[in-house]
C-alpha cells in the first residue's frame, strides 16, 4: 500500500501511479476529495472517507483508492500502485473567480434596479429605502472583499505561507518545536477561521492585509471609510450620527456610493488579473528551463 497526504481544504488532487503489477506510470486528473466534519471536537470523529477503483490500462490490474479527510488532514492510500506525486488544487478555479464577480455584479444590478423602481413612489418611503440601498451597498463591498481574501489566501501553500508570515498577531505568537509539525498541518483551517471573522467593513486594518498577503493595493479608502461610518448610523442608530443629527440619504448619494465601491472592486480585480499573468508567464519561464 503507497499512502501520501494531503490538507483538508483542497478541492481536489492529481495523483501520479506507477502500477505495481507492470510498471505502467499514469496519471489520475480531478479525484475530488470529501470535506471533514468541521464540527467534531476530534480528528478521529471529523474524518469523512471516499472509496473508488479503477484498472491500469497496460495490464488490467484493479488498483484501489481510499481517501481519508479529517480536520487536521487528509490521506490517500493507493493498493496496488506506487504514488510519484500528489498535487493539490483549492478551490480558486475561474469559475469560483467567476462566482464571486457575479454575486457582486447582481447585488450592484439589484441596488441599480431598486433605484430606478423607487422613483414614482412618495418622499418619505423613497428616503426609507434610499438607507437601506445605501447599507446594502457596503454590505456589497463587504462580501466581495472577504470572498475575495479568502480565496486568494488559501489558493496555495505559497498564499497560505505569505500569508502566515505577513499577519501581524502571528508575530505574538509562540510555537513549540514539538508542535511545529502539527501546526504546519493547523494552519490552513486556523487561516480560514482568521479570515472568517476579520471585520470586511474596518478598511483600515483590511487594507494593509490586503497589501502584505497578496500585494493588492486597496487605494484610496478615505471616502469609503467615510461611508462605512454613515452605514453604522444607518443600521445602529436609527440614521443619526452621534451628535444627534440625521443622514439624509438621497438618491445620489447611494449612486455616489456604488460609484466608489465599483472602483474598488475593479481595481483589485485589474490587479488580481495582472497578478495571474505574471504568475502565468513565471510558469511558462520555469517550464523552458526545464526543458533546456
Amino acid at each position: 500500500m503507497s499512502i501520501s497526504e494531503y490538507n483538508p481544504l483542497v478541492d481536489y488532487i492529481v495523483l501520479k501511479l506507477k502500477c505495481s503489477n507492470c510498471g505502467k506510470e499514469f496519471t489520475i486528473d480531478g479525484l475530488g476529495v470529501p470535506s471533514p466534519d468541521w464540527s467534531s471536537e476530534t480528528h478521529c470523529g471529523s474524518i469523512e472517507t471516499d472509496y473508488c477503483e479503477m484498472s491500469c490500462d497496460e495490464c488490467g490490474k484493479q488498483i484501489d483508492i481510499t481517501l481519508a479527510t479529517g480536520i487536521y488532514g487528509g490521506e490517500v492510500s493507493v493498493e496496488n500502485a506506487e504514488i510519484l506525486g500528489l498535487e493539490e488544487y483549492y478551490p480558486d478555479s475561474e469559475v469560483d473567480d467567476d462566482a464571486a464577480q457575479q454575486l457582486y455584479d447582481a447585488t450592484h444590478n439589484e441596488i441599480e434596479k431598486a433605484l430606478d423602481a423607487i422613483t414614482p413612489l412618495n418622499d418619505e418611503v423613497k428616503r426609507f429605502l434610499y438607507k437601506l440601498l445605501y447599507a446594502n451597498a457596503i454590505t456589497s463591498m463587504e462580501s466581495y472583499l472577504s470572498e475575495t481574501l479568502k480565496r486568494e489566501v488559501l489558493r496555495n501553500e505559497d498564499s497560505i505561507r505569505r500569508f502566515t508570515e505577513t499577519y501581524k498577531p502571528f508575530s505574538n505568537e509562540n510555537v513549540c518545536l514539538m508542535e511545529l509539525f502539527k501546526m504546519k498541518e493547523q494552519m490552513p483551517s486556523i487561516i480560514s477561521t482568521i479570515l472568517k471573522n476579520l471585520m470586511y467593513h474596518n478598511l483600515v486594518k483590511l487594507k494593509p492585509i490586503f497589501k502584505e498577503a497578496l500585494d493588492i493595493d486597496l487605494g484610496a479608502i478615505g471616502p469609503l471609510c467615510k461611508a462605512v461610518e454613515i452605514r453604522h448610523d444607518l443600521v445602529h442608530r436609527n440614521g443619526k450620527n452621534y451628535e444627534g443629527v440625521e443622514h439624509n440619504i438621497e438618491e445620489h448619494d447611494v449612486r455616489d456610493v456604488l460609484n466608489l465601491v465599483k472602483d474598488l472592486v475593479k481595481s483589485v480585480d485589474e490587479q488580481l488579473a495582472t497578478k495571474r499573468i505574471v504568475e502565468m508567464m513565471s510558469g511558462i519561464e520555469e517550464s523552458e528551463v526545464k526543458e533546456l
